[in-house]
């Protein structure tokens, strides 16, 4: 079906350019993934099977990283009984800064606008950094 234009290409009052409308809300990739990361899977904590939510395991990963440079993945079971032993991930400093640096970001993210009244004579931004203690 056409779409009603006016002689420059514009949308005429009334008509729509998208009839099916916004697609809802389960069909978004962010609410598919909101999905499987509220799934349970179940793991082996000690000697204990568990059940945690993905995004359980995926904070502790973060968790992990950010404090040791390495994450274990929990050790699971599949659909068959069998336990699947849980991954170990061992970052270099440069990739761990990398992740920690964007673990802040997302958690706070960069301030854009800054309020200083009385200058900014003091501030760690007016100084140069070296290895040279202050005086």
């Amino acid at each position: 079906m056409a779409v009603a234009r006016d002689a420059r290409g514009r949308l005429l009052p009334g008509s729509v350019n998208n009839p099916t409308g916004r697609p809802k809300a389960e069909h978004t990739l962010a609410s598919l993934i909101r999905v499987e990361f509220g799934k349970e899977i179940e793991v082996l904590i000690g000697d204990n099977l568990t059940k945690l939510e993905r995004r359980q395991i995926m904070a502790d990963a973060m968790a992990q990283l950010i404090s040791t440079g390495k994450v274990k993945l929990p050790d699971r079971v599949d659909e068959n009984g069998n336990v699947i032993k849980g991954v170990t991930f061992d970052f270099p400093a440069s990739e761990w800064m990398k992740h920690l640096i964007r673990l802040f970001r997302y958690i706070e993210p960069p301030v854009t606008n800054i309020e200083v009244s009385g200058g900014v004579d003091g501030i760690i931004f007016d100084k140069e950094i070296t290895d040279e203690p202050d005086e």
